[in-house]
């Protein structure tokens, strides 16, 4: 591991929250052991709205976590659903509300659901709108799938490809990049990279990771792939884990099996070192405070050159 490449690739990590995350509370926990977190550190936001059945006032939480963010000096993200929202209007309101208490950044997904509840079946439905146009929003960022999209075949994926670096390329003004789903294999990473290359792509990418043992990685992967859903769609998600798992190869199982994933952490900031097409990495949580903290702690270590137990 090259140490001198892993610091200064750490010094700009970004985190994934839930809206139900004190991040004053985190922020002062990690604070007494020493680590500290950086001003104008990304946070995206997982809003409770994405649950099946939570009420919409549940939306208020991730306003209030976001106005929590800018008064501590981060930089929140908020995760805006595509297949969430009814209509243009309603979806004003939102991006107006987070506006409000200084949101400058925004993550534009589809969304699990199958159906979509009103106008917008993917994340560029709500870029076309021009709500994600005004001058105060910096930062867009898409998601990235390694693995493939299991909610949509290769040929959307691809073409949802060419529209987001399409919207990049007419804002100029914005810094548009791509967040990647949980990858531990850099050799996977780089040939979807190159395959992304092929098509056409011109963003950026940020790997994401997440901590934890096999058990939590894989409790994660069925939150995102198989929860809630009809039998047929939970048994092609349990082959898709399955399929994640198989093609980690020789590069990836052991970050699949350490705690910390500290050799697929390296290969990325060696390779940022020097292609353009790997941006700093996001660390996944698992939505919960305490993986959070978790991952300042580990981040921070790598920051400083400090031994990373994995």
């Amino acid at each position: 591991m090259n140490n001198q490449h892993v610091k200064q690739y750490a010094l700009n990590s970004t985190y994934e929250i839930s809206c139900l995350t004190n991040m004053a509370k985190v922020a002062e926990e990690v604070g007494a052991k020493g680590v500290t977190i950086p001003p104008g550190t990304m946070f995206s936001i997982v809003d409770k709205s994405t649950d099946p059945g939570t009420k919409d006032i549940d939306r208020v939480k991730t306003i209030e976590r976001s106005a929590q963010l800018v008064k501590l000096g981060f930089r929140p993200v908020p995760h805006m659903a595509a297949r969430r929202y009814k209509d243009t209007e309603y979806l004003r309101g939102i991006v107006q509300a987070l506006l409000d208490v200084g949101v400058d950044s925004f993550l534009l997904l589809a969304g699990d659901p199958k159906e979509p509840k009103g106008q917008f079946q993917a994340a560029m439905d709500m870029a076309d709108t021009g709500l994600f146009d005004d001058a105060r929003i910096k930062t867009v960022a898409f998601a990235g799938h390694p693995y493939g999209n299991p909610n949509t075949v290769p040929e959307n994926t691809a073409r949802e490809l060419k529209r987001k670096n399409a919207w990049a390329a007419a804002h100029k003004d914005k810094d548009v990049f791509l967040w990647s789903q949980v990858c531990y294999s850099p050799s996977k990473f780089l040939r979807w990279l190159d395959a992304m290359e092929r098509e056409g792509n011109k963003l950026a990418v940020h790997p994401g990771v997440m901590l934890g043992d096999v058990k939590a990685k894989f409790a994660f992967a069925h939150g995102n792939f198989v929860a809630d859903r009809p039998f047929g769609q939970q048994i092609r998600g349990y082959m898709k884990m399955v399929g994640i798992g198989a093609a980690q190869g020789l590069d990836g199982i052991g970050s699949l099996m350490a705690t910390v994933p500290s050799g697929f952490v390296a290969k990325m900031a060696e390779r940022a070192a020097g292609d353009k097409r790997i941006s700093v990495m996001h660390y996944y949580s698992g939505f919960g405070a305490a993986a959070v903290k978790q991952a300042l702690e580990v981040n921070h270590k790598f920051a400083n050159g400090l031994p990373v137990e994995g």
